[in-house]
């Protein structure tokens, strides 16, 4: 696997920046985040919140293309979603499962404007398998080379004799 990361730094709310994760050419492979942590301590009760950006499912399911670029609000196909919040002399590190495989952007917000926040989103990519294969490697314990069979030929024999 390899080393993904991705470091976040926090703007005044008018000009939040969305910093972009973008998939890697290579089909087979997501990106799995496994972490999100501060690179300095808050101030106590201080609260950041990473978001996420990201086109939803309903979206896609309605038809909506995202590469249109129409301004019109009512035709937006992303929608925002908190990934964590942390909370200065208490929480400022997390464990998060999360697996990507399409566009999406990153944001960190503070309720401090006056101080600067910057979160690090660590994790690492993962070669994907199509279902189909998986699906006959865990049914025939490993697969063929070059279309070989996957079972033993001497099975055939045997129930050639038992007739």
């Amino acid at each position: 696997a390899m080393f993904f990361g991705l470091k976040l730094q926090s703007s005044s709310k008018t000009t939040q920046k969305w910093i972009p994760y973008v998939p890697p050419p290579e089909d087979n492979f997501s990106c799995h985040i496994s972490q999100i942590a501060l690179t300095k301590p808050l101030k106590p009760n201080q609260r950041v919140y990473v978001k996420i950006r990201t086109e939803t499912d309903e979206a896609a399911l309605a038809g909506i293309d995202p590469m249109m670029g129409n301004d019109d609000d009512e035709t937006d196909t992303k929608e925002e979603f908190v990934l964590c919040a942390f909370i200065g002399n208490a929480v400022e590190s997390t464990s998060v499962n999360l697996v990507l495989r399409d566009y999406c952007e990153f944001t960190v917000e503070t309720t401090d404007s006056g101080n600067e926040v910057e979160a690090h989103v660590t994790g690492y990519y993962v070669p994907e398998y199509d279902e189909d294969e998986e699906a006959a490697m865990r049914m025939y314990g490993g697969g063929g080379e070059d279309g070989e069979e996957m079972y033993d030929e001497d099975d055939d024999e045997d129930e050639d004799e038992d007739e």
